[in-house]
């Protein structure tokens, strides 16, 4: 669905964008490292399209504040990040988790159960090796470990945005032929 874009919204975006930016600049002046990058209006229009991702995407920002920039130390192998990326990295493995065990329980029904796994194909073991990777705790990981979570991640939240795309096309495909088939019967295939 898209996001409808009312005066009331776009200036409380604006607001939490340019907020956002304040504190990076204010962390920057006083030489902080490992700062997310700075956002703008034009990227939230061109990234997202429904209100609910933009609104997840809204609190990450206004969670960010001077505790949350401190440099800490992830992994065996201390890789640096900010406090707000790795929780940011933690929500979105906690999401990335469940999106999989949802993919994989609909793989199950749709495969009957007396499967067992290899032979439910290879789509489902990657989903279940990158299940496990994404389980275990970030303090036992490397820096290499620690980025392939974050892809996993990235990955999982396009499939989804590119799904809910698709149903919205196909949706209104749907409706745009049955207008089409109601308006003009003689001349449908």
């Amino acid at each position: 669905m898209a996001i409808r874009w009312d005066k009331k919204y776009t200036k409380q975006v604006q607001r939490v964008v340019s907020n956002f930016n304040k504190r990076l600049e204010y962390q920057e002046s006083y030489g902080a490292q490992y700062l997310p990058e700075k956002t703008s209006m034009a990227y939230i229009r061109d990234v997202f399209t429904s209100r609910r991702d933009l609104n997840r995407y809204l609190r990450q920002l206004e969670r960010f504040n001077a505790k949350s920039a401190q440099v800490i130390k992830v992994g065996y192998e201390n890789k640096k990040m900010t406090k707000w990326e790795k929780e940011t990295l933690i929500q979105n493995r906690a999401s990335a988790r469940a999106k999989i065990k949802k993919a994989m329980a609909q793989t199950r029904a749709r495969q009957g159960s007396k499967l067992r796994d290899f032979e439910r194909g290879e789509s489902y073991l990657t989903m279940k090796s990158e299940l496990k990777r994404l389980g275990r705790s970030l303090s036992k990981m490397s820096a290499r470990q620690i980025e392939s979570n974050e892809r996993i991640a990235t990955k999982y939240r396009e499939i989804a945005k590119r799904n809910r795309l698709f149903k919205k096309n196909f949706k209104e495909m749907l409706l745009k032929d049955s207008i089409q088939a109601k308006t003009n019967p003689e001349q449908t295939d």
